[in-house]
């Protein structure tokens, strides 16, 4: 796994936001990337993912007219739904909604646990707190930056080079080295300075 974090958004819950997460941060992905997804149940996202990844198929013949979507054939889509009592976990239920999903990929604890990263390295989204966020703007800013911070700035122990398996030398990597994406760990100075022109293509 790269770690890469692909894209935060400070938001609440609901169809347009689904539709603005999965558009606008899967447009960040090479032309033939198909990852395999994996949600809780929170049917937005399936209708969000599902128009992004099918065709429209009209019916024909007699009947009613209209059409109905038929996912791609490479379209692999999990589902992880949680049933809880108040704070207690009663039942979890794991399917397939499209494709095929292995299953040690049908969880959400790889989500969860960048939920926690984010909370523990960014104040002003954690669930008590006095430095809470004024704006959703400034929220926004602040997780943007630690989207920097995180990709490039901060090695990971799972993608990083260890010592017995390196010659006796560790070398740190960041998810944006995983990715051939740059070649050093950057400082935060780099980045703060770094001339950022977005790519309108």
């Amino acid at each position: 796994m790269e770690k890469y974090l692909l894209g935060i958004v400070a938001d609440g819950r609901g169809k347009e936001v689904c539709e603005r997460l999965v558009n606008a941060e899967l447009d960040k992905l090479a032309h033939m990337c198909m990852p395999v997804f994996v949600t809780d149940g929170y049917r937005p996202y399936r209708a969000a993912l599902l128009e992004r990844y099918s065709t429209r198929v009209y019916n024909t013949g007699r009947g009613r007219r209209g059409y109905h979507l038929e996912p791609y054939s490479d379209f692999n889509y999990g589902i992880v739904e949680k049933t809880r009592m108040g704070k207690k976990l009663e039942k979890v239920r794991r399917y397939v909604a499209y494709g095929d999903v292995p299953e040690h990929l049908l969880n959400t604890s790889a989500i969860e646990r960048h939920n926690l990263t984010i909370r523990l390295f960014n104040s002003r989204i954690r669930r008590r707190t006095v430095t809470f966020g004024r704006s959703r703007k400034a929220v926004q800013a602040s997780l943007d930056l630690f989207k920097g911070f995180y990709n490039l700035c901060l090695p990971h122990s799972s993608i990083s080079l260890r010592k017995k398996d390196n010659g006796g030398k560790r070398i740190d990597v960041t998810p944006a080295m995983k990715l051939g994406l740059t070649d050093h760990v950057w400082s935060i100075n780099e980045v703060m300075s770094f001339l950022y022109r977005q790519n309108i293509n």
